[in-house]
């Protein structure tokens, strides 16, 4: 007598080509879930190792950009200047983490090197000694600033605004930098190279610029009211637009510079070189 199993395997037989195309029919059907499921599996282990390696390369910058900012505070200045270009270094290779690094560059400058304060004597303000502003340039000071005026602008945060205002950067040498938009406001300026700089609405107000060098520099709609600017040169300077209002221009050599729609209203331009004559009626410029 056959047995259940002897019936099912003569049907199975007996229909082997239906039962064939069955399974075959149920296999493609559960390709593509298991596919799509590997498929899943993949991304979600790329995902996963993605955000390892971004976690750690965060730490490592984390890391790196802590031993910097400790090490401008250090006391040796070979471990300061080390500090310096180890940011600089930094920003080239992760430009999100410019921003911090420049305002950090700057306060720096602005902590070690502030602005002479004038003294009360007799019921008056006397400006500072020269020996109080023509301080011999540090090596850690100029290397910030350098760095800062050759950083990557292109990399700066969104509104980004340098200031070094308030600072003593007399006979420091800030030429072929990109100073755009930085305020220089109330700044000692004396005898500093600005030569082939790009200071684009700069803001040089109430800063001393005595015997400073502009040579060539890009300074169009940069503002120099109130500063005093004795002696120095603004020659073939761009000063398209720029601002002199009320400035003390004596002596100032203005040879070759562009001064369309420059304001030199109540500016002092006694002794000045090369100053149109619109200048000296004290009126703007014209186009």
């Amino acid at each position: 007598m056959a047995s259940a199993f002897d019936y099912a395997w003569f049907w199975l037989l007996a229909n082997a080509g239906e039962v064939r195309d069955l399974l075959i029919a149920l296999a493609a059907a559960c390709v593509g879930p298991y596919l799509a499921y590997r498929a899943y599996v993949a991304r979600r282990l790329v995902a996963a190792r993605q955000r390892t390696a971004e976690a750690t390369e965060l730490g490592k910058s984390a890391e790196i950009m802590a031993a910097a900012f400790a090490g401008l505070g250090g006391s040796e200045i070979h471990t300061r200047v080390g500090a310096i270009y180890t940011l600089e270094r930094h920003a080239r290779d992760r430009p999100t983490d410019q921003g911090p690094i420049v305002q950090t560059l700057a306060a720096f400058v602005r902590e070690r090197c502030p602005a002479p304060v004038p003294k009360l004597v007799g019921g008056s303000y006397q400006n500072p000694s020269p020996e109080a502003i023509y301080v011999p340039p540090a090596t850690d000071i100029q290397a910030a600033v350098t760095v800062l005026g050759r950083r990557e602008r292109a990399n700066d945060p969104p509104n980004t605004k340098l200031s070094l205002a308030c600072v003593n950067l007399s006979g420091y040498d800030l030429s072929d930098g990109d100073f755009t938009g930085t305020s220089f406001r109330g700044a000692y300026l004396c005898a500093t190279n600005f030569a082939g700089a790009k200071i684009v609405r700069g803001d040089f107000q109430l800063a001393m610029l005595e015997n400073a060098d502009f040579y060539n520099a890009k300074a169009q709609e940069a503002s120099f009211s109130a500063a005093y600017c004795g002696q120095t040169r603004f020659a073939h300077c761009d000063l398209t637009g720029a601002r002199f209002v009320e400035s003390d221009l004596r002596d100032a050599d203005f040879t070759g510079a562009t001064l369309q729609r420059a304001d030199l209203a109540g500016a002092a331009l006694d002794g000045a070189k090369a100053v149109p004559q619109a200048s000296l009626d004290r009126r703007a410029i014209g186009p």
